[in-house]
């Protein structure tokens, strides 16, 4: 079984904060994949893809660590690969 996620968050690219709408899949032994990102930040897709470091921050506050996946749908727009235990 798995649950679809679709909120307001913040995505931090080598400490710069912006603001998306993040969309992603959790599974029941709490994995997460699948995820796609939208923001209305000029360049998003191009500073998660050459970011060093980049997080997924959910509205609760709590954080993950998240990569590029999958290439860019667009300049505001990006897929993602979760890490660890998703932030929720």
């Amino acid at each position: 079984m798995t649950s679809n996620y679709d909120s307001e968050a913040h995505v931090v690219i080598d400490g710069e904060e912006i603001p998306v709408r993040a969309t992603f899949t959790v599974d029941t032994v709490n994995r997460w994949w699948g995820g796609a990102l939208n923001s209305e930040h000029t360049g998003f897709a191009f500073k998660l893809m050459n970011g060093q470091r980049a997080s997924l921050r959910m509205p609760s506050g709590k954080t993950a660590p998240i990569a590029p996946a999958g290439g860019q749908l667009g300049g505001t727009s990006a897929r993602f690969q979760g890490s660890g235990a998703p932030p929720l």
